[in-house]
């Protein structure tokens, strides 16, 4: 009776056999089984190094409750800032106060707000990916290196008014409106982030009672133990900003808490005299101790210090999700970010499976899609308005050495010629 013999497979055709098998497979796919089978990115999960498809980078800043770390997503290839909250720290309130700022978050699409792109979850900890904003904190650049000019303050002030309005928009009211919150990025923007305090009320004029924020930036209705309107709070805390911005310090001062109450419900600042009276004007206005004296967003926006003032619009994208049907991509971006998906080897049967959470990595990756195509978009923007003024310019430029050179010739061609006058003398 013939014996078949078969040969063990060597190391050699093991691995090329799973070499061939990881080249059939997409990016997404490769870097999914990585991360199960990997043991260098095993390791890097357990020292802390790696959460999903995020690698840490660095730490960026901590806080009572999280610390946040920069991070870099591996197949997007985009920088992100990753905040760490220990579960085992958070109580019930707390959980409350991340379960709304997570739902906040999810219902604001603009671009002065700071984006979220993922949530992950693991037996400590819970992550939330966040939009990086590179060159740091509001509050930071000004203790550095002192005040902003009013031109710098205006450019800034009425993003965050753009920001805030759209919030006030979805019925969602800040109340921790401080310089600290306040990042700034590349090309002049800047993004308000930490939405730990905010909350969604059924209308922007809905009266709430909880003490919020930090008290240099308190409105007086806060100190009075008694209902408040969220909106008029958040309007209060710009005036404070603003004030900030343009002097380099705050408009109420003291030592402790107690005495910082008192001179806020006073509602007594100076404005110093360096500042022009069009925006000592709008400070007052906004710094008004009783509510509806206040001036509202919309008063601020037509205020004569802001007058030529742009104001940014809500981003277009509407879809936190990826979806197969083509036709449900409402802008460009959301169709570059579908085709983008694809080229990660993403299927049509991974994307109709996608949950409407944000706790998915293929939603997390469409969105960081989504948001690399608008950046793309508002750069070409950027490259087009710059060319246009380099062309105003150049064009304005050219007619003044047109003027210069008509007047020249008909002064005789700029030769000093002596009177009819001087001659008869």
């Amino acid at each position: 009776m013939a014996v078949e013999i078969v040969e063990k497979p060597t190391q050699k055709d093991i691995d090329a056999n799973n070499n061939e098998k990881n080249q059939s497979l997409g990016a997404f796919q490769k870097l999914s089984k990585d991360l199960l089978e990997d043991e260098r990115i095993l390791k890097e999960f357990t020292l802390g190094k790696r959460i999903g498809f995020y690698r840490m980078r660095g730490d960026l800043g901590s806080g009572n409750f999280a610390k946040v770390k920069l991070g870099y997503h591996c197949l997007a290839k985009e920088k992100v800032a990753i905040k760490i909250l220990d579960k085992n720290k958070l109580d019930e309130k707390t959980q409350k106060m991340l379960t709304r700022e997570i739902s906040c978050m999810e219902r604001l699409q603009h671009p002065n707000l700071i984006r979220m792109f993922e949530v992950l979850e693991t037996v400590d900890n819970l992550y939330m990916i966040l939009e990086y904003a590179s060159c740091g904190e509001l509050f930071q650049k000004i203790v550095n290196q002192g005040k902003f000019s009013e031109s710098i303050s205006r450019c800034y002030f009425s993003q965050l008014l753009s920001a805030v309005q759209h919030m006030h928009q979805r019925n969602i009211v800040h109340r921790d409106i401080k310089a600290e919150n306040v990042f700034l990025h590349i090309n002049g923007t800047l993004k308000l982030g930490d939405l730990g305090f905010s909350t969604i009320v059924p209308t922007i004029e809905q009266q709430l009672n909880t003490f919020c924020g930090s008290p240099p930036y308190a409105a007086p209705e806060l100190f009075k133990d008694d209902y408040y309107y969220g909106n008029s709070v958040d309007v209060w805390a710009l005036g404070v900003l603003l004030f900030f911005m343009v002097t380099g310090t705050m408009p109420f001062r003291a030592d402790t808490v107690g005495k910082l109450k008192r001179k806020i419900l006073e509602g007594v600042f100076v404005v110093p005299d360096y500042v022009s009276e069009s925006c000592r004007f709008l400070i007052c206005q906004i710094l008004r101790p009783v509510p509806g004296d206040r001036f509202s967003i919309p008063e601020i926006m037509r205020s004569v210090w802001l007058e030529g003032s742009t104001y940014p619009k809500q981003l277009t994208s509407s879809l936190l999700k990826p979806n197969a049907d083509q036709n449900a991509c409402q802008t460009d971006e959301e169709v570059e970010a579908m085709n983008q998906l694809r080229s990660y080897g993403v299927t049509e049967e991974m994307i109709a499976g996608c949950p409407d959470s944000s706790r998915n990595n293929i939603n997390g990756i469409f969105r960081l899609a989504v948001y690399q195509a608008q950046k793309r978009k508002i750069e070409k923007q950027r490259e087009k308005e710059l060319q246009l003024k380099q062309q105003a310019e150049e064009k304005l430029k050219q007619s003044k050495l047109n003027r210069n050179k008509t007047g020249t010739q008909a002064n005789g061609g700029g030769k000093n010629q002596q009177s009819k006058f001087c001659l008869l003398l």
